[in-house]
């Protein structure tokens, strides 16, 4: 698998990407990858796709999804790196200050 984390990692941080780890039993477990409805990585042992990038253009948010009748879990790439801290207490100070460091963006809800 060393070949899609290296693919992942190059892939143009303009375009939608998506993981696409497929759950049917045929091919439990095999990953592709996408950016910008192309299929850029699938495994070598892997000659024909039971679909196409295409059929990803509307998926949006990362969860279970039915694509031509088999179940897959894709996970959108690239997303904002985000941390929502809930209380603006004592202990949320240090866990904002890691988060500003690592370069998130914070939100904090207080009532």
């Amino acid at each position: 698998m060393p070949g899609f984390y290296k693919a992942a990692d190059e892939v143009d941080k303009n375009c939608k990407n998506i993981a696409v780890t497929i759950l049917d039993k045929k091919f439990l477990g095999q990953k592709v990858l996408l950016s910008g409805q192309k299929i850029i990585w699938k495994p070598e042992k892997m000659d024909i796709l039971p679909f196409s990038g295409t059929v990803f253009e509307n998926i949006d948010n990362s969860g279970i999804y039915k694509i031509d009748g088999m179940d897959v879990f894709c996970e959108i790439l690239g997303r904002e790196k985000k941390i929502v801290v809930c209380g603006g207490g004592h202990i949320s100070i240090p866990i904002i200050k890691i988060g500003q460091m690592t370069e998130f963006k914070i939100y904090v809800l207080e009532d």
